[in-house]
């Protein structure tokens, strides 16, 4: 289940996102990509602000950046929030991989993103 959270034997819990950035770490992989609930990153909490525009693509994750950071899920059911998804991308980006995070309605543009970075997606692309 993707909202279950992970304890290692060590009690240190993990969410999902940083689990598979973790993963994807260790198999080398250049992209990850992250279902959620929200349709990306976006400038304010939509929940909160109706305005809140959808940030496309993120290139640094720099201060700006994780000041949009929360811990709270949309939905009511995952752990990490956009906190989680942030931590996840700006572990792609450390090792030159890139991270897709869209909603489940946008999965079936995947493939064209990755042929072709400027594909307009209703998501957030993280890519240096």
């Amino acid at each position: 289940n993707s909202n279950d959270p992970v304890i290692c034997s060590d009690n240190i819990d993990i969410d999902i996102d940083k689990l598979a950035a973790a993963i994807g770490k260790i198999l080398n992989a250049s992209h990850l990509v992250i279902i959620s609930d929200s349709a990306g990153l976006y400038d304010s909490d939509p929940n909160e602000n109706p305005d809140a525009k959808l940030i496309k693509k993120v290139e640094k994750i720099n201060k700006e950046i994780t000041s949009l950071a929360n811990t709270k899920s949309g939905s009511g059911l995952g752990t990490g929030g956009i906190k989680s998804k942030i931590i996840a991308a700006r572990s792609c980006l450390a090792r030159q991989a890139t991270m897709l995070l869209l909603s489940k309605g946008e999965i079936f543009s995947i493939p064209k993103v990755v042929a072709n970075p400027n594909f307009d997606l209703q998501g957030t692309f993280f890519s240096q």
